[in-house]
């Protein structure tokens, strides 16, 4: 190609990618960028926010429960709710919200400290457990 096609080609080039039309499409694919950004922010804040409750008296350490044998986790507050999967006794969560409702008592917990919760737990399925340390076995 000589330089004069070469010159050529980079104008047109040039005033295509000034056009009305490509503009629009930037600011268009920016707006996405921008909104797709601040969606995962609002997750990742929303996850950081959500704390197991503080045990009573305490200003640092969670409330956390064992499980016993025969409990059940469920989708929500309720007898009637699809089960989120069988727990093994003893196991220990943390109590991310208590409620009271026409089914009883019920607590959300989840595996972690980290904000994600698991479920809803029947109070009566859990022992309260207040102690900082916790043991389990291990095979």
């Amino acid at each position: 190609m000589s330089s004069i096609q070469n010159t050529h080609l980079a104008g047109n080039l040039a005033s295509f990618n000034n056009g009305p039309s490509m503009n629009f499409l930037n600011a268009r694919l920016a707006g996405i960028m921008i909104a797709c950004l601040l969606m995962t922010f609002t997750a990742t804040v929303t996850a950081q926010n959500a704390r197991p409750l503080i045990m009573e008296g305490k200003e640092t350490l969670f409330q956390r429960v064992i499980a016993i044998p025969g409990a059940m986790l469920r989708e929500n507050a309720a007898k009637t709710a699809k089960s989120a999967g069988d727990v093994s006794p003893f196991t220990v969560f943390y109590v991310y919200q208590r409620i009271s409702n026409e089914s009883g008592d019920w607590l959300q917990v989840g595996y972690d400290s980290d904000g994600s919760t698991d479920g809803w737990l029947a109070a009566g399925a859990a022992i309260d457990w207040n102690q900082a340390l916790t043991v389990s076995f291990k095979d």
